[in-house]
């Protein structure tokens, strides 16, 4: 009874609870640090002393006034996620020495006029808010960085308010309703670097919208919905590095686009409507995936084009033909493309052309998982190669092509529908590390698999159904030299999974079925069965495993094996719940411990009470019979 009512008197003090300014402030030396983010540019980091205020999430309805420390020494101050509606100039009035604010987060309706006068230090400012008036960041003449989030309200630009801060080096406008960007609408601002005006409601931009920004490094104008960009919006950024038009519908791309700006490095031009694509320009990396490209014969990159990184991947290409236009006549030492890591995984990809990618001599990383690809040995690859994806395919065997990738350390061959493991290909692959080969239709593996797996990092096994034979037997058994976990024996219809500690990222899951056969139990007895102990909390990072044995004699019945995920989950389950029952405990007693100091409090008062009272009635009564004697 006394639990039960303490619990309730728990219940009912955090309900009526009342929030107070629980902002948290520490000193620091390096309270707020700001250094361009021009490469270029040999600016030191300017870095201020003084109090770093988190205020995020309290339900603040107005300034934290009643700081334990002077506002004025608060350099960092981060309001986010609040309840203040109105900024104003007694708001930030003593705040005078911020160099960082976020009122991000906030329903913020109105911002005085005069609001930041006092705050001419201020560096970085990230605000969100859907109306701002025409002096409402007037007096910031220090800031350099500003974040605008409209709430998918401010209905334009805030170009006239912001028409003072000529010296920005960062802008953030997002989730605004503007919809279109005019000319000329950066005009003057000659030291911005980054532009970024993703998510909002953009559906063109004028010719010349970014003259006058001859810094700029990066423009985002990613999640809007433009349909087309004329090749005169940036006639003037010449120092361009990076591109981003990720999200958005455009159905064509004009290559004059990018005819002024030769040190762009990155294009993103994903998530589109692209159909073709035409480049020659050097650029690091372009990104053309999730498009509606449907061959490659409309991907036309010219000699100069010298493209490190491209991602295709997610369109719908069904036949992969040559997309750089190199003359063949050229000898390798004349020229060679740039080409290192290429993207085509998730098209349907069913056939390949041979010199695809004769000429990519640098090419390291090939991606062609979940196609329809069954066949690719007559491929023309580089030996430099040394991750090879072809997962989710339709590879009925080891592909031929493996044995001239010499260097190759990453081979994925996951969810296809190889049989068997040709064990000479993987010995002479002495380079190779990683190998998955889950969910194939493996059945029986060779004698000396495991033979050279200390050279690997991890492999994967998983989800084949491997048949329990005397030559798996020997494998297990070549396995716990190398410090395996093994548990149980070899039975019917039980699932076992292999994996050794010298490995690092094992799936777990093979399906053992016992082999029917007529042939004499295996002289050798198997039938005690070897338990270690589980590895401790540096090994336990690895998959657990559990390796079985062919029995001797009669198959004992068919039991179900813990498999180490499963444990896992009802370990973590069991620390939780049993985290929590502690918790819980520890405040039931703290509660009963209160109320029992504070009835006994209660109790010793009316003791004490009850005691004087009766002393001074005692008093009366002597006093009375005192006076009737005297009488």
């Amino acid at each position: 009874m006394v639990l039960k009512t303490a619990f309730y008197i728990f219940i009912v003090q955090v309900l009526c609870f009342k929030t107070y300014e629980t902002c948290k402030c520490e000193q620091s030396d390096i309270a707020f640090c700001y250094r361009s983010i021009d490469p270029h540019r040999d600016i030191p980091t300017e870095c201020h002393a003084g109090l770093k205020c988190d205020c995020r999430s309290k339900n603040l309805t107005t300034f934290p006034t009643k700081l334990s420390q002077t506002p004025d020494r608060v350099i960092w101050l981060n309001l986010a996620d609040n309840l203040l509606t109105n900024i104003t100039r007694e708001d930030l009035g003593t705040f005078t020495g911020l160099r960082f604010l976020d009122l991000t987060q906030n329903p913020i309706q109105f911002i005085g006029s005069k609001t930041f006068l006092n705050s001419s230090g201020l560096i970085d400012l990230r605000i969100q808010t859907d109306s701002l008036k025409y002096n409402s960041l007037r007096g910031l003449r220090s800031l350099r960085e500003l974040r605008i989030n409209g709430n998918g309200i401010l209905p334009e630009l805030p170009t006239k308010v912001m028409s003072h801060l000529k010296d920005l080096i960062h802008l953030v406008i997002s989730n605004t309703a503007v919809k279109k960007l005019p000319e000329n609408f950066m005009n003057g601002y000659k030291q911005l670097l980054i532009l970024d005006m993703r998510d909002n409601k953009i559906d063109s931009v004028d010719a010349g919208a970014f003259n006058n920004t001859p810094n700029i490094r990066e423009l985002h104008l990613s999640h809007n919905h433009i349909k087309t960009v004329h090749h005169t919006i940036i006639k003037h950024a010449s120092k361009l590095k990076a591109l981003d038009l990720s999200h958005n519908d455009l159905t064509s791309f004009d290559n004059d686009f990018l005819a002024n700006i030769p040190e762009l490095y990155l294009l993103d031009l994903s998530h589109n409507k692209l159909v073709n694509i035409t480049l020659n320009i050097p650029i690091l990396t372009l990104d053309l995936s999730s498009n509606a490209i449907t061959t490659t014969d409309d991907m036309h990159f010219s000699n100069s084009c010298w493209i490190q990184n491209l991602n295709v991947a997610n369109n719908s290409i069904i036949k992969l033909t040559r997309f750089y236009q190199i003359d063949k006549d050229l000898i390798p030492s004349q020229y060679t493309t740039k080409l290192q890591k290429v993207d085509f995984s998730y098209n349907g990809i069913q056939t390949i052309d041979s010199d695809v990618f004769e000429r990519f001599y640098e090419l390291k990383k090939l991606n062609l998982e979940t196609n329809l690809l069954s066949n690719i040995d007559h491929l023309i690859l580089s030996r430099n190669v040394f991750r090879l994806y072809l997962a989710d395919n339709k590879f009925t065997r080891f592909p031929n092509i493996i044995d001239k990738l010499k260097f190759i350390s990453w081979l994925d061959l996951s969810n296809n529908n190889i049989k068997d493991i040709p064990l000479k290909k993987l010995v002479d692959l002495i380079s190779l590390r990683y190998l998955n080969l889950k969910n194939n239709l493996l059945s029986h593996l060779p004698v000396d698999f495991l033979s050279g797996t200390k050279l690997y990092d991890s492999f994967d096994l998983s989800d084949n159904p491997l048949v329990c034979t005397c030559a798996l037997r020997n494998i297990l058994t070549l396995s716990t030299t190398e410090n395996a976990i093994i548990l149980g024996n070899c039975t019917e219809n039980e699932t076992i999974t292999i994996d050794l500690k010298v490995f690092k990222d094992i799936a777990n899951y093979n399906n053992i079925t016992t082999a029917k056969s007529t042939a004499k139990p295996d002289p050798i007895d198997t039938t005690s069965t070897m338990t270690e102990t589980l590895p401790d909390e540096t090994t336990t990072k690895q998959k657990m495993t559990t390796i079985s044995s062919p029995t001797k004699g009669k198959l004992p019945a068919t039991r179900k094996t813990t498999t180490s995920e499963s444990l896992r989950k009802e370990f973590t389950t069991s620390i939780v719940f049993n985290v929590i029952l502690a918790v819980v405990v520890l405040l039931l007693i703290f509660l009963v411990v209160v109320l029992y100091v504070k009835y006994k409090k209660v109790y010793s008062l009316n003791a004490y009470h009850t005691k004087r009272d009766t002393v001074q009635m005692e008093n009366t009564h002597d006093k009375i019979a005192y006076s009737t004697e005297e009488n």
